[in-house]
């Protein structure tokens, strides 16, 4: 064979070998950062008789984190092999033919598209809620098996998805990395035993934990690969696809949150709340939530720029509540206050540098407002709007500012918590504004049937509305977010 051919069939092997099972107790996710293309993605023909140039190229193993170690408790899986205490990615990094790379990657394949026919099997934010109450043996075992089951499925539609990327977005280093994050992810489900014992469960939500935190840089590494490869994707066909990823990401978080939540409250590890049924709050605050994402977002501008922001002002139907998850409606509200005061600054900078002076800026104003079937926000402000002509672009992840600042990404230290609003002192003031926050918020709107829209006076301010649909609404996994502004 010609050496390569050889180096191909190396990587190839590497990129798609998956090893059904490991006795060792820990295994460290790896990624190979190469260019060389992702073979399970393709035909079974070689990678170097399709693109010989990329046969040649050198390979690198990037290491998620130091600290990110995924359980893998033998009681769990159905077969064993002894332990080489070698990286998971690594342990068939060895020469063999182009044909057996092949053969493997056919088989590769074949597993994924038995559960790829599957169908996804979608909750209601009722059902979380109802399921979660009087939580006992019995609902605990079947719902760590819906988990194990379930996101094998829906991480297999995820990884086909991927498969269905041009080519060359696949080859994308950023690209690869997460596609590398959901096989794994994939193979620990997929492999797991029938969780009968309260002990497996256990070790399921410690596997289950370690692999949400590896995903959280997820959705910044994913904006970064579409934006380097904006070339080959229109960018109505990159924020369709981001948008996938994003629901399809909030679903599986949704599901594996829950469970580890009332598992912890069914062993004793997490007190019971009031209200609270896992990660469901069926007496959300609007009011509170507001307040907290007000003045988070305060002291983020606070901590960035040493300024004083503009106040937060709230009126309308304050004493309204909600069956609705936290995390979900701060992160909107977050987000929107956040440009609301960032737009303010910008715009009103002349009253902030070198230090603020004694004109008070206009404050921005949150309004609540409820129906028998929703609950709305209008968040206002008169930081003197956006051009009519650009107002469309604020909900792609591809407008020319935001592939800027993408583009820097790779320059910060790892920010995973980038999505979690609740830490903002490891955020450098570079990381406020990556222009993920506005699309992300209504995909997070439209997960559960709502909405976000946005009216802007150029010269004056914007108007933006949040509409959270209430009552037995379904999650959204295929419907694409609206496109009106």
């Amino acid at each position: 064979m010609g050496c390569d051919a050889t180096f191909a069939a190396r990587h190839l092997t590497a990129r798609t070998s998956r090893p059904s099972t490991l006795s060792c107790s820990t295994y460290t996710v790896l990624h190979s950062s190469s260019s060389p293309s992702l073979q399970s993605r393709s035909s079974l023909k070689p990678l170097s008789s399709r693109h010989p140039s990329l046969a040649s190229a050198s390979i690198t193993t990037r290491v998620l984190s130091s600290n990110t170690v995924i359980p893998r408790c033998s009681s769990l899986y159905t077969q064993s092999s002894a332990c080489t205490h070698r990286p998971l990615l690594q342990q068939n990094r060895c020469f063999v033919s182009a044909s057996s790379a092949s053969h493997s990657n056919f088989y590769h394949n074949r597993v994924l598209e038995k559960y790829v026919e599957q169908e996804v099997k979608r909750v209601t934010l009722r059902q979380l809620s109802v399921f979660g109450r009087n939580f006992n043996l019995e609902k605990v075992l079947r719902s760590a098996n819906y988990i194990r089951t379930e996101l094998s499925v829906r991480l297999a539609h995820r990884i086909s998805r991927f498969q269905q990327l041009p080519f060359v977005v696949g080859t994308n280093p950023h690209i690869e990395f997460i596609y590398n994050l959901y096989w794994e992810a994939f193979e620990t489900f997929r492999s797991m035993a029938p969780i009968t014992t309260i002990e497996q469960n256990r070790e399921l939500c410690a596997i289950v934990q370690s692999l949400l935190n590896a995903h959280l840089v997820a959705i910044p590494e994913l904006a970064l690969g579409i934006a380097q490869s904006e070339q080959h994707m229109t960018t109505q066909a990159a924020d369709k696809f981001i948008n996938e990823t994003l629901r399809s990401r909030i679903g599986r978080r949704v599901l594996a949150e829950q469970h580890i939540a009332l598992s912890q409250v069914f062993d004793g590890t997490k007190e019971a709340q009031p209200d609270w049924i896992g990660i469901v709050n069926i007496n959300c605050h609007a009011r509170a939530a507001v307040d907290k994402c007000a003045s988070l977002a305060g002291k983020l501008f606070r901590q960035a720029y040493n300024i004083e922001p503009p106040e937060v002002i709230i009126d309308g139907f304050e004493d309204a509540t909600f069956t609705y998850i936290p995390d979900h409606i701060e992160y909107i509200l977050f987000e929107l206050i956040k440009n609301s005061i960032r737009i303010y600054l910008y715009n009103h900078r002349h009253h902030c540098y070198p230090k603020p002076i004694c004109t008070k800026l206009p404050p921005v104003r949150v309004t609540i407002g409820k129906s028998d079937t929703h609950i709305m926000f209008r968040i206002s402000d008169q930081g003197g709007g956006i051009k009519q002509s650009s107002l469309p672009k604020v909900w792609s992840y591809l407008n020319d500012s935001s592939k800027k600042r993408y583009l820097e990404f790779d320059k910060l230290p790892i920010i995973s918590q980038a999505t979690k609003t609740e830490s903002v002192s490891i955020l450098p003031s570079c990381a406020l504004h990556l222009g993920l926050g506005l699309p992300m918020s209504r995909v997070y709107a439209n997960y559960w049937g709502g909405n976000i829209s946005m009216y802007s006076m150029e010269g004056y301010g914007t108007d933006v509305y949040v509409s959270i649909s209430i009552g037995n609404q379904c999650e959204n996994l295929f419907d694409e977010v609206p496109t009106d502004v």
